[in-house]
């Protein structure tokens, strides 16, 4: 078997248009935090050694009037023209994370790589308390936060996003609200946004990693979402691997590292491509 098949927007013709009505929010994700085999295939990282990140820690305004948190490749946010917005797993801004922001800035010169803090500073290392984040953490909060960072970014920046699981779909609605700044969304294994009269406001093409082995976002799911993007008349491109869920976390204990590293070399071409161009 091939390490990973790929549908560029491929029209599942077998699907109840009941379906398709029925719409997933990155919100829904949180559910399935309530799940022990959710919580299991999650198992606790592996430490990151964090000397030598020389990354800086941003605040920006927010209309709650608690400053969001950001984790950046660089300073001075206000003379970017290219940015690459990194949305964390439900274990909150790790170091991990912090590691993935400058390795990604070292791959993409020119750009300003960012992590979003969606928890205002909390992070965890055990998989039942990144349940209780992931479903107590503010819809509205983190829709104050996305806002807070696009505000806080030249209005001529063309924006790239990138996430994994928990962030994954909201790296898809960050596309969303950049409107037309938008460049490109990769999503990883996250929550796929199915409404039609949102997806036809997406200005970007988007790059969907799935694994065929996930019990939560599923090949079925993945297929609803290629059908509702192709209707809304939207680009998608989506590689599913023989793998399970976090599958490219490299901090994850079952790290698949040949289907990790076929994924982020895809990434990493969609993003040149479309934010660097």
């Amino acid at each position: 078997m091939s390490l990973f098949r790929i549908w560029a927007g491929t029209l599942f013709l077998g699907m109840p248009a009941v379906l398709l009505a029925q719409s997933c929010h990155p919100g829904d994700f949180a559910a399935f935090g309530k799940d022990p085999a959710f919580q299991a295939a999650h198992p606790v990282p592996q430490p990151i050694d964090t000397a030598g990140l020389s990354g800086v820690w941003l605040t920006v305004p927010t209309a709650g009037g608690v400053p969001a948190r950001l984790y950046s490749s660089r300073a001075d946010l206000r003379s970017a023209s290219a940015v690459l917005l990194i949305f964390h797993e439900w274990w909150g801004l790790t170091a991990a994370v912090q590691q993935e922001v400058l390795q990604w800035a070292a791959e993409l010169p020119g750009a300003v790589v960012v992590a979003v803090d969606l928890y205002d500073g909390k992070k965890t290392d055990s998989p039942q308390e990144a349940a209780r984040l992931m479903q107590a953490v503010s819809e509205q909060r983190i829709w104050a936060i996305l806002q807070g960072v696009l505000a806080a970014l030249p209005r001529t920046a063309r924006i790239a996003t990138l996430g994994w699981c928990f962030g994954g779909g909201w790296a898809l609605q960050m596309a969303l609200l950049a409107g037309d700044q938008a460049a490109g969304c990769v999503m990883y294994y996250g929550m796929p946004e199915l409404e039609l009269e949102r997806l036809r406001k997406l200005h970007c093409p988007v790059l969907g990693i799935f694994a065929r082995r996930d019990r939560w976002i599923t090949p079925q799911l993945v297929q609803r979402f290629q059908q509702a993007m192709r209707r809304a008349g939207k680009q998608l491109t989506v590689v599913s691997y023989d793998a399970d869920h976090a599958f490219a976390n490299p901090s994850n204990p079952q790290f698949d590292s040949r289907a990790a590293e076929d994924a982020r070399r895809r990434a990493r071409e969609f993003i040149r491509k479309h934010l660097l161009r």
